[in-house]
């Protein structure tokens, strides 16, 4: 935990509530990539990292957080959000993942 997310819990606030704080993008990402490869039988990283138009290296490095690449994209989530059928809700205290409900009225004009 770094200085600012100590001082955002110190003074009761939810996390995403400080200066420079966003969600975790490693674990969404990492979530949501291996739940796209368990939605299809015999998909694999590279496949996506194709479907992507990213390195193969890019996949690995935006779940764990290693190497010199930054958190996926959030067009990147967006893509695998729209592919599973899933939405994220950005609350003060975190990100979570969702079933995006069947409505087609729903507009972001």
């Amino acid at each position: 935990m770094n200085e600012a997310e100590r001082k955002a819990l110190g003074n009761g606030m939810p996390i995403l509530c400080t200066y420079d704080i966003e969600p975790n993008r490693y674990v969404m990402f990492a979530r949501l990539r291996s739940m796209w490869k368990e939605a299809g039988e015999g998909r694999s990283y590279a496949q996506l990292a194709d479907l992507l138009g990213v390195p193969k290296q890019a996949i690995a490095q935006w779940a764990t957080g290693t190497g010199s690449k930054s958190p996926a994209p959030w067009y990147v989530i967006m893509r695998l959000c729209f592919w599973l059928g899933l939405a994220v809700a950005v609350e003060p205290g975190g990100a979570k993942l969702y079933k995006m409900p069947d409505v087609d009225d729903v507009d972001a004009d």
